[in-house]
């Protein structure tokens, strides 16, 4: 007894699955919404609704709380953020101007005549001013001495 195979409706099969497959993909997923009010709106309220009421009361002040404190500490570290990079301005600015003075200074001694003649606010550092760089040698003029020989503890 041999086996027909039906092409034509293996196909169609297949063409059905992937279909199903492909609206199975389409279907969004919603957003379950979940329900905090479960008071019914019937006249006369049981025994056990204050308990639920009191309870439903005390976790929607505590969210209000949350949100409140979560906005004054984001607040806070805004204004923490503010004053750092205000600080490392100044600091900047502060550290700049000593290194100028550094220069001048330098200038002065080697009898250049007041190093680059900008004061405390001159040139920047990588401005094409002279620097400490251009009076060293060439890292491939300079002769690497052999480390010395490391004393090692006798082996057992």
């Amino acid at each position: 007894m041999a086996l027909e195979v039906d092409f034509k409706k293996l196909a169609a099969e297949e063409r059905r699955q992937q279909q199903l497959s492909q609206q199975k993909r389409k279907v969004e997923v919603h957003e379950v919404n979940k329900v905090n009010n479960i008071m019914g709106s019937n006249a006369g309220a049981g025994s056990g609704d204050f308990h639920t009421y009191r309870n439903a009361r005390r976790i929607e002040l505590e969210r209000l709380d949350r949100i409140e404190k979560e906005a004054q500490e984001e607040a806070r570290q805004a204004e923490f953020e503010k004053v750092r990079l205000e600080r490392a301005a100044r600091e900047a600015e502060k550290t700049a101007a000593r290194a100028a003075k550094r220069r001048k200074k330098k200038g002065k001694a080697k009898g250049g005549g007041g190093g680059d003649g900008g004061g405390a606010h001159g040139s920047a550092a990588g401005d094409g001013g002279s620097s400490d760089d251009e009076k060293r040698p060439d890292v491939a003029t300079i002769k690497m001495r052999p480390a010395p020989p490391v004393a090692r503890a006798p082996q057992e």
